[in-house]
Parts: structure tokens; C-alpha cells; sequence
């Protein structure tokens, strides 16, 4: 598995080390091939002798090694994750059922309850990958600190550290992941959860923070995947029916599918609001 040189205290980065050990994974393309060799050999020096890690993990990737069976890819730590998910869904659908009104449509109720969902996942599943990212480390004999949740053997890392080996660049601190999770954790979570709140309350103006909220999701998805996609997708595991379509696909466009959905919904009720409004306002003028 690649390893990554992570963020150091303080929100400082060390860009140089941080670049060498990108080579070292192969997880920089196009520089010079002697210069590729000097900074893998540099690199594989110091991360080889790093403490262990907390947990055991066989590296399946797909630019070295074989890749396990979906059944092998299957362990405690797997279902358990699984779980979670859905559990936060559970816990959404039983709170729509209290906090909605009575006469509430079975779509305010899935808006309801995938924003309460949203919210939950930004807080708690990404939160924890903010969290471990900036406070779960190894260091090296030579002083170098590696940062992210395979550093850490908390229950929520190992959360992380499943997902990882669907894509690396969750299992250690990857500058552009954490530069999209501060956003997504410090406001989109909230935002989804204020959304809910509107919806409890009948607040007509939740159809602006819907649009804002789904926009941002878009959005945040495209620049977690298009910077993998444009350098090759050195850090996805696409050889594992699994990782490709459960935990990258199907978990991933969901936050694609039903925010675009959402996108839709959000201008028809707008734009059919500011048209209801134009049609009193013509009629009281020709009174």
C-alpha cells in the first residue's frame, strides 16, 4: 500500500517529504525516472523501519498483488461498518417519525430523513477522519510523524481504515480529502441538519438550503474523485467487486444521484413558488 508523508501539528505541511513518499508509492506520475528512483529508495528507507501499525491488513491493490475474493474481503471489521451505515439510517427514519408533522408527504419524509442521514455522516463518520488525520500519528526513528486513521486503533478508525483499502487516500491524511472534508464536516453536516429542522417546522425557505446544501455535496464529490481520476486512479482498488462497487460506486453516487434529485426538486418548488407569487401579485394589480 502506498504510504503518504501526512499534515503536521499546527496545519503546516512538509511538501517535500510529503512528495517523496507519493513516489515512493507510485502515486506521482511523470517525473524523471532517476529522480523517481532516489526519492523511493529515500522514502522506503524511513517508512520501513516506522513503528507497526495497530492493525493487519493484507495490501491488495491493483498495481501489485493479487486481490481477495469478495468473500475474503469479508471480515468483522466489514460487517461491522456496515452496520453502522445503517444504523445512522435507522436512527433518521425513527426520528422523521416523531419530528415531522402528521400530514407530512412520503417526499418531505425521505428529504427528512436523507438529510438527517447526511448530517449524522458528516459529523460522526467524517468527523472521525478529520479528527484521526490531524491527531492519530506514527512516527519513524528518524522523526517522521505519519498522520491519518491507520495510525490509530479507535473504533472509528477502523471504520476508516475498511474503507481504505477501496481507496488509500482515506486511511492516512491526504491533503486534498482533508481540504474537502473541513468544509463538508464544519458546514454541510450542520447545514443538513438545519434543513431537518426547517422541514419540522414547514419553513418555506428550506428549499434555498436544500439547493445550497445539494450543490456543495455535488460539488465536494467531483474534487474528492476528479484529482484520483486525472493522475490515473493510483489509489483505488478497482480489481475487487466489492471495493468497486459497494464502497466506491454505490456509496459514493448516492451523494451524487440524490442531491442532483434534490437540485431539481429544489428549483421546480422556487421557481412554481415565485410564479404563484407573480400570478397574485398581476391579479391584485388588475383589481
Amino acid at each position: 500500500m502506498a504510504e503518504y508523508r501526512s499534515m503536521q501539528p499546527g496545519f503546516g505541511w512538509d511538501h517535500e517529504a510529503w512528495r517523496s513518499c507519493r513516489v515512493a508509492g507510485k502515486m506521482v506520475e511523470g517525473v524523471s525516472q532517476s529522480r523517481k528512483q532516489t526519492a523511493e529508495m529515500a522514502a522506503r528507507a524511513d517508512l520501513s523501519s516506522r513503528p507497526t501499525r495497530t492493525r493487519s491488513r493484507t495490501p491488495f491493490r491493483r498495481n501489485g498483488g493479487g486481490s481477495p475474493s469478495v468473500l475474503e474481503a469479508i471480515d468483522t471489521i466489514t460487517i461491522v461498518s456496515l452496520v453502522f451505515v445503517l444504523g445512522l439510517l435507522i436512527i433518521a427514519y425513527f426520528v422523521s417519525l416523531s419530528a415531522l408533522p402528521p400530514a407530512a408527504t412520503n417526499t418531505i419524509r425521505f428529504i427528512f430523513i436523507w438529510h438527517l442521514f447526511d448530517a449524522l455522516t458528516h459529523l460522526t463518520l467524517e468527523g472521525s477522519f478529520l479528527y484521526h488525520s490531524f491527531f492519530s500519528f506514527s512516527t519513524t526513528p528518524s522523526g517522521l510523524k505519519l498522520y491519518g486513521a491507520d495510525f490509530s486503533s479507535a473504533p472509528m478508525a477502523k471504520i476508516w481504515q475498511e474503507y481504505s483499502k477501496a481507496d488509500t487516500r482515506w486511511g492516512v491524511a491526504d491533503p486534498v480529502v482533508v481540504a474537502i472534508e473541513l468544509p463538508t464536516v464544519l458546514l454541510e453536516g450542520p447545514g443538513a441538519a438545519y434543513i431537518c429542522y426547517l422541514l419540522a417546522k414547514e419553513k418555506q425557505q428550506v428549499w434555498f438550503w436544500i439547493l445550497v446544501v445539494a450543490v456543495g455535496e455535488i460539488y465536494g464529490g467531483w474534487m474528492t474523485f476528479a484529482p484520483e481520476w486525472l493522475t490515473g486512479s493510483p489509489a483505488l482498488d478497482t480489481s475487487n467487486w466489492m471495493y468497486l462497487w459497494l464502497y466506491l460506486f454505490f456509496f459514493n453516487t448516492l451523494w451524487v444521484f440524490i442531491p442532483g434529485w434534490l437540485c431539481w426538486e429544489s428549483y421546480r418548488r422556487i421557481v412554481g413558488g415565485l410564479n404563484t407569487a407573480n400570478g397574485q401579485l398581476a391579479d391584485r394589480k388588475r383589481r
